[in-house]
């Protein structure tokens, strides 16, 4: 069957983040429907179901349910998003979303700016992106 790994995304957008963008990730988050046109990214070149990387669970995950939000905050005028979600990753699509999104990441958490941590079913210790 494959294993599943699990994305945990927490940031802020930058303001000039463009509407394509925003669109898109409204819908990752069920938030909006699909937009008329994608990001030109390798992520959005695959199946339908990539949209769902912020839908989905395993059971193998303590937290079992995709669960994703996504607002726009009234203090600062900047996007936010908070999403956990885990898939079978076999053609590396969390990575390929995160090389997307990077480029639209204003802030993430802590002194370093994490904003990713992604952990695979069978590793000890999971991987944590930061903005530096």
């Amino acid at each position: 069957m494959g294993m599943y790994t699990e994305l945990i995304l927490g940031c802020s957008l930058k303001r000039d983040t463009p509407g394509i963008a925003i669109n898109t990730l409204l819908w990752m988050c069920g938030k909006k429907d699909k937009p008329e046109a994608l990001p030109n990214h390798s992520f959005f070149n695959g199946e339908e179901n990539r949209k769902f990387i912020f839908q989905s669970g395993s059971f193998y995950f303590g937290i079992n349910k995709g669960v994703s939000e996504m607002w726009l905050d009234k203090i600062d005028n900047a996007w936010r998003i908070s999403a956990r979600g885990n898939i079978k990753n076999y053609n590396q699509e969390i990575e390929q979303f995160l090389d997307w999104v990077k480029q639209y990441v204003a802030a993430g958490s802590g002194n370093r700016e994490f904003y990713a941590i992604v952990c695979y079913e069978e590793q000890d210790v999971p991987t944590i992106y930061y903005l530096g």
